[in-house]
């Protein structure tokens, strides 16, 4: 299997440039320099959310999105050693957390590189899409395309996060593997149906 190191870009590059270059594309890419300005890089570090917003109820699933528990924030992280010994390990995985820590909202912004279209959408229409993930060492998201098929930019506030990629030409013999359901089974109507993207296999925490 060929592998290859993603390109890495300034945050100062211009907006155009990334839209040109990268995202028209379908390209993936990472811009470094840009999480490390935002207040909220501080504030949801492990250590600031387990004592400031540790009383938080959170969902946390086992693999494949299954159930695994309803508990406290501070519960949850406190009990990361433990988990690391579990084969299946607890993932606080799309917490919609700006519902219940409304006050991050105004500690980061969209990076100017993107245009979200939802938020060209009235309020009560925009999709929960804002996430926040929280997992111990070696917590894993399986292969999968992003719902609608989607395009999404992340932010590594802390730690490592490993992901793979494969390129579209690959899906037949990623199904034929059993390792990504079959295109048939996903909307054909999503909005971004058709369109050349790169497909993430794996989001793992080091």
């Amino acid at each position: 299997m060929t592998q290859f190191a993603l390109p890495q870009i300034d945050s100062g590059i211009s907006a155009l440039n990334v839209q040109e270059v990268y995202i028209q594309r379908g390209l993936p890419v990472v811009i470094t320099q840009l999480a490390s300005q935002w207040p909220i890089t501080a504030a949801c570090s492990l250590e600031k959310l387990r004592y400031t917003h540790g009383g938080v109820e959170v969902h946390v699933t086992g693999p494949n999105s299954s159930t695994w528990s309803k508990m406290g924030l501070k519960e949850y992280i406190d009990g990361f050693e433990e988990y690391k010994k579990l084969d299946s390990k607890p993932y606080l995985r799309t917490w919609n957390f700006l519902d219940d820590i409304p006050e991050l909202k105004e500690m980061y912004h969209s990076p100017r590189h993107f245009q979200d279209r939802f938020q060209q959408l009235p309020e009560n229409q925009r999709p929960p899409f804002t996430w926040l993930f929280v997992g111990p060492c070696g917590v894993q998201t399986p292969l999968h395309v992003d719902i609608w098929h989607t395009d999404a930019w992340l932010a590594q506030l802390e730690g490592r996060k490993r992901f793979r990629l494969f390129h579209p030409s690959r899906r037949a013999e990623l199904v034929a593997k059993g390792l990504l359901a079959d295109a048939a089974e996903m909307s054909s109507t999503s909005p971004a149906a058709g369109l050349i993207r790169w497909r993430l296999l794996m989001m793992e925490f080091h």
